[in-house]
């Protein structure tokens, strides 16, 4: 009886062992999804915050692009005036060079371009045709004019 039972209790402890064995790779399983879940979660996080990152970049050029337009007809609105009351021709009317693009910058010289699109304006151009003559975007084109209105 006593061999019986200890067959018995060899049989137990196997299969005891065995059930542990398949409940572990089950556990290691649903831990390895888990991992995985997060390592794609962190992925997309990463891109949000790259194309964060970006974005703010673009929106800082762009801002400063703004601040140096705005500078420019500022002087543009205070040239024409000071022009109108003393009678004299401006300086940017005098000696225009050809591009409007300063020799340092890739930004344009929006002083020049203005005075030229008044001129054009004048002659009854077309926006396309201002765009290609100075070397400038339609919109850019339409946004001077409009400040050479006010």
């Amino acid at each position: 009886m006593i061999y019986i039972l200890f067959i018995i209790g060899i049989i137990i402890c196997f299969y005891g062992w065995r059930l542990i064995k398949e409940e572990s790779k089950i556990h290691k399983d649903a831990f390895k999804e888990v991992i995985s879940e997060q390592n794609k979660d962190n992925a997309d996080f990463i891109k949000i915050l790259t194309i964060n990152t970006e974005l703010k970049n673009q929106l800082i050029t762009l801002e400063d692009k703004l601040n140096i337009l705005l500078k420019d007809t500022k002087e543009i609105k205070h040239l024409s005036v000071n022009d109108k009351e003393y009678g004299k021709e401006s300086e940017l009317t005098k000696n225009e060079p050809e591009s409007i693009y300063k020799e340092d910058d890739n930004y344009p010289n929006y002083n020049e371009a203005a005075n030229k699109i008044k001129k054009m304006t004048e002659e009854n151009k077309s926006i396309e045709e201002m765009a290609s003559a100075l070397s400038i975007g339609k919109g850019e084109v339409l946004l001077l004019k409009r400040l050479l209105k006010e």
